[in-house]
Formats: C-alpha cells, sequence, structure tokens
C-alpha cells in the first residue's frame, strides 16, 4: 500500500519556496504582510533574495532577504496609490548562490493547513 524511495546520490544543493497566503487582497497604498517559506534542500543554507516578479507598476517588498539557515521570513508588500481596474497576479522568486552558481527559484503560493487527527482516549 506504501511507496518507499530511495535517492543514492552526492548531496544537490538546492532550495524551493511558498508564499502564504496564495491569495492577497488589498486597496490602494496598503501595506499587506505575508511569509515565504524556504525548503532548502541538501544541505543547502545560504541567503536568498525575495524579489517581486512580474508586478505591473510600483508594488514594493520591504525585508526580501532571507537569512541564511533561516526556513521562513515575514515581508511587507507595498501596494501603490493607483491600481489597474483588472486583477494582477504578483510572484516572488527567490535568488541565491547554490554549489557556486547563481539560482532563480520563482515562489509557489500556498496556504497554512491544519490536519485534524482523531486521537484516542483510553
Amino acid at each position: 500500500e506504501y511507496a518507499y524511495r530511495l535517492r543514492i546520490s552526492l548531496p544537490r544543493p538546492d532550495f524551493a519556496l511558498r508564499v502564504v497566503p496564495s491569495r492577497i487582497n488589498a486597496r490602494a497604498r496598503q501595506f499587506v504582510p505575508f511569509t515565504v517559506f524556504a525548503l532548502r534542500k541538501d544541505g543547502f543554507s545560504g541567503e536568498i533574495a525575495l524579489s517581486l516578479k512580474g508586478t505591473p507598476g510600483d508594488f514594493s517588498l520591504f525585508g526580501g532577504t532571507l537569512p541564511a539557515g533561516s526556513d521562513q521570513i515575514r515581508v511587507t508588500l507595498l501596494v501603490p496609490p493607483v491600481l489597474p481596474d483588472e486583477r494582477i497576479r504578483l510572484g516572488v522568486e527567490g535568488r541565491a548562490v547554490v554549489a557556486g552558481q547563481q539560482v532563480v527559484r520563482t515562489a509557489v503560493p500556498a496556504d497554512d493547513m491544519m490536519q485534524a487527527t482523531n486521537d484516542l482516549i483510553r
């Protein structure tokens, strides 16, 4: 019923990013906090520089550096004074030096979820 995977290889340091919450509703000139999580792989512990990707207008990101060894950071988005009429799709990307190479990863939207457990009381 269960599958197990075993990988035997040299370490391949890398990272992936998640942005929580997955959707933001904001008004003009509003500061909106959100969290960026780093899923570090195979011993990668370097600093990750965060930036907005594909944003129209004057959106700004504050606190956009995930310190070395840290798995999450709270950042703030500043919404510009004038917004377009249509919905905007903002993206976040992270840049880091991994094994001597510049690596860019796009953050995936996610939501915090809690799974309830069915603990038996004896």
